[in-house]
């Protein structure tokens, strides 16, 4: 069968065994696609004048709908890998992100991070060692000194987080210390100032190397190694001025805490928790604002229910925010309480409330997370497997478009 070149042809597309009617005008829609463009098109083998393609149909379903309307939705019962593999198959990978394809932008954080030669060619006017130190650094799988250098970076991370813990132990602290007690806050103290000089050389030499120093400059984990940095440097500036308090000095100790988001940067589940929680955001908003307007209207009732009663533990309405906040996020220290029967009786209300708040936005949360981890299991379980399939001219990878179906009829 051969089609004529004119409006009312129709494209006739076999998909393991599943036949789809199309036409040119549609497909045209995204026209460097593989079948929107008519070159590529063309160099597809057909059998009885139809298109044939190994996929998987219901993906191509979503496809073609993505070509007629310009909405992309994954399958409830295809699994995130196909789905993405696929659209990289037909040539909409770049077009699905730019409609907004929520796990194709979580996957290609990961894919175009390291695993890809994305970053690579930004470093293209750089010096070869600029290059290499950078792979180093920023691409845990680029080589063996790498990962080394990953399992050492992590190795410090959790070093530094340990000293921070045991410096605030009572043994460590006032002038009366035995000589085990002295010798061991030096080995911290030595052990928080070599932690601190790597982590200023690792930032430092990441900032030189970077391809993109603006970019590197707004990158929000590198944000947070000179918020986790520079508190050591300004507590040795403010420990010889003695207008600076102590409270200052301990606000600013508080912040080496920071360093434990370090680990994002070698834990993508730590990643997965930052952008379900950007994701949420609204939810969270909401969330909050269910809070704030609880505790006011909770505080101000129990305030009212015990006013008068001698041995009540709500003295004002801002008094009794602290009692109204741990109730409506249901923990309930049990440290204060309402005394009288009216204020038990606010108290009941305010628990009954509090199922309600936490009940509506957390589920959202909850698949918010769940969805994102999901569209990261793909790349951390089966990035390797595929990489060797690839060799192996395993469909779906940036190979040239061509297929051969004549060896799966004989």
């Amino acid at each position: 069968m051969k089609f004529a070149n004119s409006k009312d042809e129709l494209i006739y597309i076999n998909v393991s065994g599943q036949l789809f009617i199309t036409t040119p005008q549609v497909l045209n829609n995204f026209p460097n696609s593989l079948l929107g463009n008519k070159k590529k098109r063309d160099q597809i083998q057909k059998i009885n004048g139809e298109l044939y393609f190994n996929r998987h149909p219901k993906v191509f379903e979503s496809i073609l709908n993505f070509y007629r309307y310009g909405i992309l939705e994954q399958p409830s019962q295809v699994n995130q890998l196909i789905f993405v593999n696929d659209i990289r198959f037909y040539g909409l990978f770049d077009e699905a992100l730019e409609v907004g394809t929520k796990g194709l932008h979580f996957r290609e954080k990961y894919l175009s991070s390291c695993k890809t030669d994305n970053n690579r060619r930004k470093a293209h006017n750089q010096k070869n060692w600029q290059t290499y130190i950078w792979n180093v650094l920023e691409c845990t799988d680029s080589s063996l000194f790498a990962q080394t250098f990953s399992f050492f970076s992590l190795f410090v991370i959790i070093l530094s987080t340990v000293v921070f813990c045991m410096e605030t132990m009572p043994i460590y602290k006032g002038n009366e210390l035995s000589n085990e007690n002295i010798i061991m806050k030096n080995t911290l103290l030595y052990l928080e100032r070599f932690c601190i000089a790597f982590f200023t050389a690792e930032s430092i030499t990441r900032f030189f190397t970077s391809p993109n120093k603006l970019s590197f400059i707004k990158n929000i984990s590198n944000i947070i190694d000179i918020i986790s940095i520079l508190p050591f440097y300004i507590t040795l500036i403010l420990n010889d001025n003695e207008t600076v308090s102590a409270y200052v000095l301990r606000t600013l100790r508080l912040t080496r805490v920071f360093r434990i988001f370090k680990l994002s940067r070698y834990s993508s589940e730590m990643t997965v928790l930052g952008i379900t929680i950007k994701e949420s955001f609204l939810e969270l908003r909401v969330f909050l604002l269910f809070i704030f307007v609880g505790v006011l209207i909770f505080s101000s009732a129990v305030y009212i229910a015990e006013d008068g009663d001698p041995e009540t533990h709500f003295s004002s309405i801002p008094d009794a925010f602290w009692w109204s906040i741990v109730t409506l996020t249901t923990v309930g220290y049990g440290d204060v309480y309402p005394k009288s029967q009216t204020g038990k009786l606010v108290g009941a209300f305010c628990a009954i409330t509090s199922i309600l708040v936490v009940a509506i936005p957390v589920p959202i949360i909850v698949n918010n997370f769940t969805q994102n981890y999901q569209f990261l299991k793909p790349v951390s379980k089966y990035w390797e497997i595929l990489q060797q399939k690839k060799s192996m001219n395993f469909e779906g990878f940036s190979r040239d478009i061509s297929l051969n179906i004549s060896q799966d009829k004989g």
